[in-house]
């Protein structure tokens, strides 16, 4: 059997390239009778322009440039695990993604042909996988329907599926194609197994596949302001909303266009929130805008800390945002002061409370009160993967637990240490603590300035050292954990005593909910939000969201019916 070269797959699937459009106009259509190019031919694509977004207080509408968005790899790999059952999270050796601000978004730099070695070696992997359980991916018979009629059946409904969209005909086609083309040298007719693996190959590997575009439709009367198409709409959902494709029933509802409704669209996004895989998209964020990530290749000096650790602190962190946001009340409030926790056998030891199971023959992660046990320890800020996350092999680190509370959550940009400057952990002093050591060692610089930032909130999480383990002392000294917020607003600056003090602070914060608000929106469009162009669809995101008492899922609805996310501009 051949390998599908990437030159022969571009030949093969050349009739795609009109399908995801170059952001152009069609030869001769004017702006009134433009075809939207993500809808197959016959499908009324005639249809009236989209009426413009409100302007907000009376401002003239701004809208940024639409960006084209590769999957990242975790929507990658839950969209291979919805589409063909395969959990195996083929992308995890992928080149890593790029985060253009706080989320992995893939809207900047260019796919090497190392890259694309890696979509191929997948794509065949997972092709060769699904084909050998064919009753899996389709009810077709080919000895009652015809091999054919089956493949073309096939190509149709996955495709729609991996697409986002039906696929138009010269797609099938060249799909079709293509599933026999590999054995022509051969000189027989390939088995209808391989035929529908050299498919999924194929698709796998196709910009289509791999790219999120955008061209949606003009609005009337301007040369490149458009409103997201349906099919446009329902892949931001769900990619938003479960990190994965759009299932059947929201590509349904596209192909009704009942989503550029407001009524269909929250309907669909209230839907998808119900959803079990709604957890996909809460740990994703959370991951990302706390940058829990360091914690996969992080060291420890500790013997408490192992493999297993490392995982629970994951999985804590996905059952917790799941429970505070999906399953419980949804406040931020919550999200930043809850005493709930989730706990292996491995992490109870590191929290120091009792496993409420079996711990010589249970693993499982279960619920635990902190309430009594840890007084200090509140919401997600001190749980075990941003505290280790955040932190040295072997030490605290106050400044990088301080430097991530200004950036992500008060959404204070810090510059760069200079370049000739040691970053490199503090020396222990026999006799000090590490906020002793740091405070001397920084406090009389030329990065004062900044450390006066970022230092006095890292003190606050001293009570917990390199994995989040609880301590009272700190070289022999007692823990000092008083801090002080500057520079974040009337209702937060000043003094704090702890970390409990400190997050609820953070979580009455006018300065907290608006850049959570502003987080939440970067997710949801793929890049860093532009005071020009979604200074409106702020306004309004975080009035919605003070109304509902800060409610994270009103938050979300508020972010999807925001023009930010219906509109966008059209690159020159």
């Amino acid at each position: 059997m051949r390998r599908l070269t990437t030159l022969g797959l571009a030949i093969a699937l050349a009739g795609c390239a009109g399908a995801i459009g170059d952001g152009q106009e069609e030869p001769g259509l004017g702006d009134d009778d433009y075809q939207d190019p993500l809808l197959p031919p016959g499908d009324d694509m005639m249809r009236p322009a989209p009426p413009p977004p409100p302007s907000c207080a009376g401002a003239a509408t701004t809208a940024a440039p639409l960006r084209l968005r590769r999957l990242n790899r975790t929507e990658y790999n839950n969209t291979v695990r919805d589409l063909l059952g395969d959990a195996t999270n083929p992308a995890n050796g992928f080149v890593a993604d790029e985060a253009v601000g706080a989320f992995a978004n893939n809207i900047v730099a260019t796919v090497g042909s190392y890259a694309l070695e890696q979509f191929q070696d997948a794509a065949e992997i997972v092709a060769t996988k699904a084909a050998t359980a064919l009753t899996k991916l389709t009810a077709c018979s080919p000895m009652i329907t015809g091999e054919d009629a089956c493949v073309t059946d096939f190509i149709r409904t996955f495709g729609r599926r991996a697409f986002r969209r039906p696929l138009v005909e010269a797609e099938v086609d060249a799909l079709a194609v293509l599933s026999k083309s590999a054995w022509k040298d051969v000189g027989r007719t390939p088995p209808f197994a391989d035929r529908i693996r050299i498919v999924v190959q194929a698709v796998l590997q196709s910009p289509t596949f791999l790219y999120r575009p955008e061209v949606g439709q003009l609005v009337a009367g301007t040369k490149d302001l458009v409103r997201l198409t349906d099919y446009e709409l329902a892949t931001r959902l769900s990619y938003l909303l479960g990190a994965t494709a759009p299932d059947t029933a929201l590509l349904d509802a596209a192909a009704a266009r009942t989503l550029t409704s407001a009524a269909g669209l929250e309907a669909q996004a209230t839907r998808l929130m119900g959803s079990a895989k709604f957890t996909d998209s809460l740990e994703s964020f959370h991951l990302q805008w706390l940058d829990l990530e360091p914690l996969v290749g992080a060291s420890k000096d500790s013997t408490e800390f192992n493999e297993p650790v490392r995982a629970a602190m994951f999985q804590e962190t996905r059952l917790f945002v799941d429970d505070v946001i999906r399953q419980g009340d949804a406040k931020l409030q919550t999200l930043l002061t809850s005493r709930t926790a989730f706990v292996t056998p491995g992490l109870a030891r590191v929290y120091r409370v009792t496993y409420p199971g079996n711990a010589a023959t249970e693993s499982a992660s279960k619920k635990v009160d902190l309430t009594t046990i840890d007084n200090q320890r509140a919401g997600i800020l001190t749980r075990g993967a941003f505290l280790s996350a955040q932190a040295h092999a072997a030490t605290s680190s106050p400044v990088f637990r301080g430097k991530t509370v200004r950036e992500r959550l008060l959404c204070q940009a810090m510059p760069p240490p200079p370049d000739d400057i040691d970053s490199s952990p503090p020396a222990p002093r026999p006799g000090a603590t590490t906020r002793e050591v740091l405070e001397a060692q920084t406090m009389a610089s030329s990065c004062s300035g900044c450390h006066r930032l970022m230092n006095p909130i890292g003190f606050g999480f001293e009570s917990y050292d390199a994995i989040g383990k609880l301590r009272t002392t700190d070289g022999g000294r007692p823990i000092n954990t008083n801090g002080e917020f500057l520079g974040g607003g009337a209702d937060l600056d000043g003094a704090f005593k702890g970390t409990a003090d400190m997050a609820n602070r953070l979580a009455n914060s006018e300065a907290v909910r608006s850049c959570v608000a502003d987080k939440w929106l970067e997710f949801a469009v793929g890049r860093p939000t532009i005071p020009t162009a979604d200074s409106c669809s702020l306004e309004k995101i975080k009035l919605g969201f003070a109304s509902s008492g800060h409610d994270i899922r009103k938050l979300i609805l508020a972010v999807i019916k925001s023009d930010a996310f219906l509109y966008g501009r059209r690159a020159p």
